[in-house]
């Protein structure tokens, strides 16, 4: 642990773009671990302005960063790092909302459809009911005639 602690202190002075290109190159977890140190709070702060939960918040960085982890190949310095991450940030964190949302009103939707189904099936038994009653009204005299 101390090792690692001594070279994450070793490249506080490298750019997020440098650390990029060694963690492509070499796949050293040491430069990842060290983009995770510079951004795993402000990632997590901006999960939180989303979700307003703890836990939620802490369940998208993580995932956040696996997603950055398996796509910093495709980095490209037509930006900044922090841009980059910005960006996954807030789309995963949009996506996450929109998924949630889907989910609730799908499940709505289908609470709807059983609602429906019975309130039709109530409407049918009390259709049911008052149709018996009125066969019992009538004299079989007036069902001959």
């Amino acid at each position: 642990m101390k090792a690692n602690r001594s070279l994450l202190n070793e490249f506080a002075n490298i750019s997020d773009e440098e650390l990029v290109k060694h963690y492509v190159a070499t796949q050293r977890n040491v430069y990842f671990e060290h983009l995770y140190e510079r951004y795993s709070q402000k990632v997590y702060r901006k999960c939180y302005s989303f979700v307003l939960d703890k836990s939620k918040a802490e369940d998208l960085t993580h995932d956040i960063f696996i997603k950055v982890v398996t796509k910093i190949g495709t980095f490209k310095e037509n930006a900044r790092f922090s841009t980059w991450l910005y960006s996954i940030t807030y789309n995963y964190c949009l996506d996450s909302l929109r998924k949630v949302k889907r989910s609730k009103e799908q499940a709505l939707e289908e609470n709807m459809e059983f609602v429906e189904e019975k309130v039709d099936h109530e409407m049918l038994q009390m259709q049911a009911q008052g149709l018996k009653k009125s066969l019992e009204q009538i004299s079989p005299a007036a069902v001959i005639l």
